[in-house]
């Protein structure tokens, strides 16, 4: 059975938009940092933090310590 994500502000769609983007999430079930998710998607950690960051200022992720 999927998860069931409701999205309550139209930044949080547009966030989803981009393929990249939702792989980056999927990536981030469990906390991981944007290199080590490079490395298993074959991305720059560059790339994957700006996906990560557009996916955190839409509140779609949440940064942790």
């Amino acid at each position: 059975m999927r998860d069931v994500v409701y999205l309550d502000q139209i930044e949080q769609a547009e966030a989803l938009l981009k393929p990249q983007r939702i792989e980056v999430l999927r990536q981030l079930a469990e906390p991981r940092s944007c290199t080590e998710v490079a490395a298993e998607l074959d991305h720059t950690p560059q790339r994957v933090y700006y996906h990560v960051k557009r996916l955190v200022d839409a509140s779609v992720a949440s940064q942790v310590a």
